[in-house]
Parts: C-alpha cells; sequence; structure tokens
C-alpha cells in the first residue's frame, strides 16, 4: 500500500495512512513477516518437513515481491494505462 500510495484496503483507510501510524508501518510489516518464521518454528520445528515448509514461505515471499516490483513498474505512475503493451 504504501509503494503504490493506496488510499484503501478492504474499504479502510491504509495503516500507513493512520497519521499515529505513518512510515513505521514499514517497520510492521517486517515485524510481522517474522512473526510468521516464529510461529512455523514453534508448531512446526520439529517435524522433518520444517526446512521445506519455511523454504515455501520464503519463496511465496520472494514471488509476491517480485510481483509487487512488476505491479510497480509496468505501468506509469499517474499516465494512462496502456493495456496494449502486454499480450499472452
Amino acid at each position: 500500500d504504501v509503494m503504490d500510495d493506496s488510499v484503501t484496503r478492504r474499504g479502510q483507510p491504509c495503516w500507513f495512512r493512520l497519521p499515529e501510524v505513518k512510515l513505521i508501518s514499514i517497520n510492521d510489516s517486517f515485524i510481522l513477516e517474522s512473526v510468521v518464521y516464529k510461529i512455523l518454528k514453534r508448531y512446526f520445528g520439529k517435524e522433518k518437513y520444517y526446512i521445506q515448509l519455511v523454504d515455501i514461505f520464503i519463496e511465496v515471499t520472494r514471488q509476491t515481491e517480485f510481483g509487487q516490483l512488476l505491479d510497480l513498474t509496468s505501468q506509469p505512475l499517474n499516465g494512462v494505462i496502456d493495456l496494449n503493451r502486454f499480450t499472452i
């Protein structure tokens, strides 16, 4: 939401838009991501598939970050959206 300057998410003001939050929201996102790995370790750390499970979460995070980058760089920020640039 910060990257694409969103105003709302699911009908509510974006977290970073709150005056008491602003760019602290970036750190909040890092904390949330780190908590995911703590939860995985707590509940699955002794399982033989734990490493594969963590690897899946890392891979999904990486693909999400690449998707966000493509979303941000594939069209001009304040320009007209031109879908003719894309083919299937």
